[in-house]
């Protein structure tokens, strides 16, 4: 075994264990981490049997081997962006219809407060107090009655 292979299945072997941590992490989905296993056990693969890559290369027309790799990494990449792409998306979505439900649920909140006075009690006059300005026990008359002098 050549020390790029060596390296090349200690590399899968890290994706291996990388993605099996983050699942149990519960960091990563496991929906998510089957395509990075997949990754890993290819790379281990390419690792244990040398030719494997040269004659797929050249079994699909690739005069140089390290093509097929960069080919397939860049067909990797772009699916998971476009598969990232379509994921946003859904949150995007789901995010907006969270908000709008919160909106409605404030000016609900928001209605009911309307009729209750500060006491947190809902009154008939529609939480605005017997005195008509939201003071339920007239402290606000009397404090205004205790500024005046004493004559008046």
């Amino acid at each position: 075994m050549t020390s790029v292979a060596a390296v090349g299945g200690i590399a899968g072997l890290l994706v291996f264990a990388s993605v099996i941590r983050l699942v149990l992490l519960e960091r990563m989905r496991v929906r998510y981490a089957g395509l990075w296993l997949v990754v890993g056990a290819a790379v281990v693969l390419l690792a244990l049997v040398p030719g494997l890559l040269a004659g797929t290369a050249s079994l699909l027309g690739f005069v140089v081997p390290a093509n097929l790799l960069f080919l397939a990494g860049l067909v990797l990449l772009l699916l998971v962006g476009i598969h990232l792409s379509v994921a946003v998306t859904a949150l995007e979505d789901h995010v907006q219809r969270l908000a709008e439900e919160v909106v409605l649920l404030v000016e609900d909140r928001d209605r009911e407060v309307e009729g209750q006075g500060r006491d947190g009690y809902r009154h008939l006059d529609g939480g605005r107090g017997r005195h008509g300005d939201g003071d339920l026990d007239g402290d606000r008359d009397r404090d205004r009655r205790a500024d005046l002098p004493a004559g008046d």
